[in-house]
């Protein structure tokens, strides 16, 4: 199990979440108490963008040790793209309290972009959640986090220079070796999509993302459609 971890691990960090997916579902197999494959294993939902498969662990996480800041971002992360509620709303709110609480600088990045996300999409408050990012981004400059929801953010009011802006700072801080390239590659084909480029985007998707999962790409085609018909 230690041995799927690390490989598992180390496929994250190369970028190929399917094999990283296979090896920490091993690990996990081979050790249902495994807690740290479990947290990794969050992280590679979190990056496939498959929020539902990654929710129930993400709490599990938190709720065996709530103060860590990875399993308080973890659990965020994906309960917030869960149907809003306002049960749903509370829990939030308490991740946003507990990590506020922790005063290292990864904790006080994270609670920088975790604000910005909720006051993205539960208020829906363009202004207050940039000030958040930009609060993160002057804090942590070197960090790359910060500028993936500066997109996001601008990606969901439509905001297509704030989107151009993440992507050129991303394009300079991200190698091809790097795991954060396929996100930043995911990002260029939504920018296109959001200029009208659909046969662009679908380019993209194609040359540059054909080693990730079948179910990554039909998720990210839907939100290409449904940038195009919007």
């Amino acid at each position: 199990s230690d041995h799927d971890f690390l490989m598992g691990f180390y496929y994250r960090q190369r970028g190929n979440y399917a094999k990283a997916l296979e090896r920490l579902l091993e690990a996990i197999q081979k050790r249902n108490s495994f807690n740290m494959a479990k947290r990794e294993l969050v992280q590679v939902y979190i990056r496939l963008e498959d929020f539902k498969s990654g929710l129930s662990i993400a709490k599990e996480n938190y709720e065996l040790f709530k103060n860590n800041p990875y399993n308080i971002q973890g659990y965020f992360s994906c309960l917030i793209r869960m149907p809003h509620s306002k049960e749903n709303e509370i829990i939030l709110n308490e991740l946003l309290t507990n990590i506020q609480k922790i005063k290292t600088d990864l904790a006080v990045e994270m609670a920088l972009v975790l604000h910005s996300q909720f006051e993205s999409m539960y208020n829906r408050d363009y202004e207050t959640a940039m000030g958040y990012i930009n609060e993160a981004i002057r804090k942590f400059p070197e960090s790359n986090y910060p500028y993936l929801t500066y997109f996001d953010v601008a990606e969901k009011f439509k905001d297509i220079p704030s989107m151009e802006k993440a992507i050129e700072k991303l394009k300079g801080n991200v190698s091809k070796k790097s795991y954060l390239n396929k996100m930043l590659i995911a990002r260029k084909a939504i920018v296109e999509a959001h200029r009208g480029e659909v046969e662009g985007a679908n380019k993209i998707i194609e040359k540059e993302l054909n080693d990730m999962p079948e179910e990554y790409i039909e998720r990210l085609k839907v939100q290409i459609q449904s940038i195009t018909k919007s």
